[in-house]
């Protein structure tokens, strides 16, 4: 049986009443439960000692996905193809290890026949089984590493890493990059040519998790979360979403930032907006949206990027520009600038990264933040 160290050392905190830790997959916090923290204790393992690319780990994976009914795997390791490859079955420290829970996990195992491996982790305790191809019989093995799978040793299948690799975006852009950002729902096929390089850019370096932004102690680079939003219209924003956790609030609120293509109206061209949302454990919300074209203007070799303070209060409606106009210039009034809510500039010659994102991310998370007040704001003044 495998060890695994750093049992219960998962962080928790009490939030809004109740204790939670943060899911390093789901980018969330979850209910601190016992089996929870046993999960995120061998999730930290398979991640950070085993090196496991978290883009290969689902957590609480529906076997509807797979056309196997509804029931939910703990941790699921794909491999390069997005097949099943790994299946670990998660519980709390001391649990005996029962024929049912076996019987669970090879049910598991048997509705994925992909599957290579089966593991339930008990505690800090790890019993892996690897299916024997031709056999009908199981191996007891340690837990490989994830450079182990990549150079095959010891016949185990290649699940390879596929590197991020960032777009082109310096013109003439091919043909092939738009089309697929669009068709993926970036950018929106309306959206002017002359702001594709820039878009392309700022993508790219969203979606580069390998390029993480320190701003203070208080915002966390968390990576990539997949998530949707919904929109005053009713639809909603699904896409990857760049994310920051909050430190130093009570409510730890994760602002997330992507591009997505956006319709205004039936017969209105799609174009492109930032999408920023906000999510605590009580609440999810979008937040802002940057339509490019807008609040984005490029003059010269610089990209300036600035919100004119349009707002919906739910079912309030529409909100004053210059009601949220005063109240961000008391909350922060390095933010206004002519009127208008300034986020951040860019030199459209270079590419975009942590360094030169910086002021834009931190102006981006503190209107957000400002706006949600806002919203509370104007709904308390209503009841009161």
């Amino acid at each position: 049986m495998n060890y695994i160290p750093n049992l219960l050392e998962i962080k928790s905190e009490t939030i809004d009443g109740s204790e939670r830790c943060f899911c390093l997959v789901r980018k969330s916090y979850v209910p601190a439960t016992p089996e929870e923290k046993v999960r995120q204790n061998f999730l930290k393992y398979l991640i950070e000692t085993m090196k496991f690319p978290i883009d290969r780990i689902k957590v609480e994976e529906s076997l509807a996905h797979y056309g196997k009914g509804n029931r939910r795997i703990d941790i699921l390791v794909l491999d390069s193809n997005n097949i099943p490859f790994f299946i670990y079955e998660c519980k709390r420290e001391f649990e005996p290890m029962t024929d049912e829970v076996i019987t669970q996990a090879l049910d598991y195992f048997e509705k994925l026949t992909n599957v290579e491996y089966l593991g339930i982790v008990i505690g800090n305790r790890l019993e892996l089984i690897k299916y024997q191809n031709n056999s009908e019989d199981f191996l007891k093995v340690e837990q490989p590493s994830f450079q182990m799978l990549q150079n095959g040793k010891d016949n185990f299948i290649k699940i390879d890493n596929n590197e991020y690799k960032r777009n082109n975006w310096k013109e003439p852009i091919p043909k092939d990059t738009i089309k697929e950002l669009i068709d993926y729902g970036i950018i929106g096929e309306g959206t002017d040519k002359k702001y594709h390089s820039f878009l392309v850019n700022l993508d790219g370096w969203l979606l580069n998790v390998n390029d993480k932004l320190t701003i203070n102690g208080n915002i966390e680079d968390i990576g990539i979360k997949t998530t949707k939003f919904g929109s005053a219209g009713g639809g909603f924003f699904a896409q990857e979403y760049r994310s920051f956790l909050i430190n130093n609030r009570k409510d730890k609120p994760i602002i997330c930032i992507a591009l997505s293509s956006m319709a205004s109206g039936k017969n209105s061209p799609v174009r492109t907006s930032i999408m920023v949302g906000i999510e605590t454990t009580t609440s999810k919300n979008s937040a802002l949206q940057i339509q490019i074209g807008k609040s984005l203007s490029i003059i010269d070799d610089t990209a300036s990027i600035e919100h004119n303070g349009t707002i919906t209060v739910g079912k309030l409606g529409a909100s004053k520009k210059q009601d949220l106009l005063d109240f961000v210039s008391v909350r922060n009034p390095e933010l206004i600038k002519d009127e208008k809510v300034f986020l951040g500039s860019f030199d459209i010659n270079a590419e975009i990264n942590s360094t030169n994102a910086k002021e834009f991310i931190k102006n981006v998370i503190d209107y957000a933040l400002i706006r949600n007040e806002f919203r509370e704001y104007k709904k308390n003044e209503i009841v009161n």
